[in-house]
């Protein structure tokens, strides 16, 4: 988007600024984690605010406005979206998650 600056704030210069949305790397890497990642995606299906404030316990850090719009996703839009994947992309689903080893895995 382009937004122009206030009058006068560069005299002389072309006043237009390309001002870039705020970056989510949070809210990004979390939306990967969880197209990419069977037993985070199940769980989180099953509660999304609980699997939310475990993440946020552990440091993810996410706005009210972000955990209020990741608990509100589509799950079988999120689901559509995962089976379309390269399986390679995929992790393997695991028959006994550690709900505690979720943030250790990406820590290797």
């Amino acid at each position: 988007m382009v937004y122009p600056l206030a009058a006068g704030a560069l005299p002389g210069l072309v006043r237009v600024a390309l001002l870039r949305p705020a970056m989510h790397k949070n809210v990004e890497t979390l939306i990967g984690r969880l197209a990419t990642d069977p037993t985070l995606r199940r769980r989180f299906a099953e509660g999304p605010l609980a699997v939310l404030a475990e993440l946020a316990a552990a440091g993810l850090e996410l706005t009210g406005v972000e955990l209020r719009a990741l608990a509100a996703i589509d799950l079988e839009s999120l689901r559509a979206f995962a089976s379309s994947l390269d399986r390679r992309l995929r992790k393997a689903a695991v028959a006994n998650p550690n709900p505690s080893a979720l943030d250790k895995e990406n820590d290797r």
